[in-house]
């Protein structure tokens, strides 16, 4: 089967709109079966996306390669340097005294030389896991919001549908009471007006429809029909404090930071280090004369610090050593307030369904009595019937739109924590 493109995958993805009634509940997709396309859940949408993404696995292989190195740095000594020396002073007679050095001259590290660089290659490895998973967790937000939009995009649309054909109800019904004489002219022009604009809704609504449903695909690669599975968000009941715990362990930044205090202290170090005589060479060599006996021979080179008594890379390196906990702290006001922002947005969208929820719960429920018992009586006339049931269509799609509002600012404050799924802050 072939990658499906985002056009094919919208129309996919709709269901076959075109055509058909809405589902008995808006809340929730038909259940997959015969004649049904499969459930595309959220969770898998998320691994599909994170498989195909380039992007990503480039990062990641990024961060493998980084990995090893840094695994190895600590071993990494200097090879040493085999060394031959002719040391006759007349190769043309062969009487005269023969000399030929045989040996192995070899650099020890610097005092701090091999800690300094293992926490180098630490700090690399932890700036480029940082950027793999901020590049992971800005995927997934992107996802899980077009996952999100396209199934509140699905309810909108069969609710524009519904509306539409309310309207196009209600302009037949008076056009039979304008020719009963039972309603005037006026009326009639007014509902014509009201099905060209619910008409235009629906066709936008369905536009905006197979737009997301593309912009998933394109995301995800999906192979074949499938359809997105809706539901009510999640309502974290989480202080503000405990979001701060966990960002402190998810969050990469945190360990990046101690990792750079780290290398200021391995700088630190090092600068003082070089203030020490120090080994630059140990050689051992096998030294052959003929006419003598032949020896071994073991040469030092020691370097003294008389002349670079430079105090600059040792006061430059204190000052990152001085406050060890004001990266620390940078970075937890950084992340603080990143959490104070989402956490209030998800705050206030959350009050905001909750209100909108009882209040549409409450509204259709009087409706549905109140139109059940003019059904019976046929007490009140159909038209007004019609815009009692409109008015309860577009309550509910207020209530879809705060929904989606809600998991959009969940998904929010889940990459502001730096988790993947909501159900992790709880």
């Amino acid at each position: 089967m072939t990658s499906l493109r985002p056009t094919a995958l919208a129309l996919w993805i709709l269901g076959g709109w075109a055509g058909l009634a809405p589902a008995p509940s808006l809340a929730q997709e038909a259940p997959a079966g015969a004649g049904n396309p499969p459930i595309l859940t959220e969770a898998e949408a998320v691994r599909m996306a994170l498989e195909k993404s380039r992007e990503l696995a480039a990062l990641e292989s990024e961060v493998r390669k980084q990995d090893a190195l840094a695994a190895h740095v600590g071993g990494a000594l200097q090879n040493p340097e085999l060394r031959l020396q002719d040391l006759s002073t007349n190769n043309a007679f062969p009487d005269e005294n023969k000399q030929l050095q045989v040996g192995l001259r070899w650099r020890p590290p610097r005092l701090g030389e091999l800690g300094l660089g293992r926490q180098q290659e630490q700090v690399a490895l932890f700036e480029k896991r940082l950027k793999a998973s901020d590049q992971r967790q800005k995927l997934i937000a992107e996802v899980r919001k077009a996952y999100s939009e396209v199934a509140m995009l699905r309810e909108v649309a069969a609710l524009a549908r519904r509306k539409q054909g309310l309207e196009e109800g209600r302009v037949a019904t008076l056009e039979k009471l304008v020719a009963l004489g039972q309603r005037q002219v006026f009326d009639q022009i007014k509902a014509e007006k009201r099905k060209i604009k619910a008409r235009a809704e629906a066709s936008q609504a369905q536009r905006r429809l197979v737009d997301a449903a593309g912009t998933l695909g394109a995301l995800v690669g999906a192979q074949g029909s499938c359809t997105v599975a809706g539901g009510d968000p999640p309502e974290v009941a989480v202080t503000l404090a405990r979001l701060r715990d966990i960002a402190l362990i998810h969050r990469q930044e945190f360990r990046l930071t101690g990792q750079r205090r780290e290398l200021a202290e391995q700088r630190y170090r090092t600068e003082r280090y070089r203030l020490i005589p120090w080994f630059t060479f140990v050689e051992v060599a096998y030294h052959y004369e003929s006419e003598k006996r032949d020896w071994l021979e073991l040469l030092l080179g020691i370097e003294l610090p008389l002349l670079n008594w430079n105090r600059g890379p040792i006061q430059a390196t204190a000052i990152d050593r001085e406050r060890p906990g004001e990266p620390q702290a940078a970075t937890l006001e950084r992340v603080e307030r990143e959490l104070r922002d989402a956490f209030s947005r998800y705050e206030k969208a959350l009050a905001e369904w909750q209100a909108l929820k009882a209040e549409v719960g409450s509204f259709v429920a009087r409706t549905s009595r109140v139109l059940e018992e003019a059904h019976k009586r046929s007490t009140v006339p159909a038209d007004e019937v019609m815009e009692i049931e409109l008015s309860a269509i577009e309550l509910e799609q207020m209530n879809v739109e705060a929904r989606h509002d809600l998991q959009s600012a969940a998904i929010e404050l889940c990459r502001a924590v730096g988790v993947e799924r909501t159900e992790e802050l709880l």
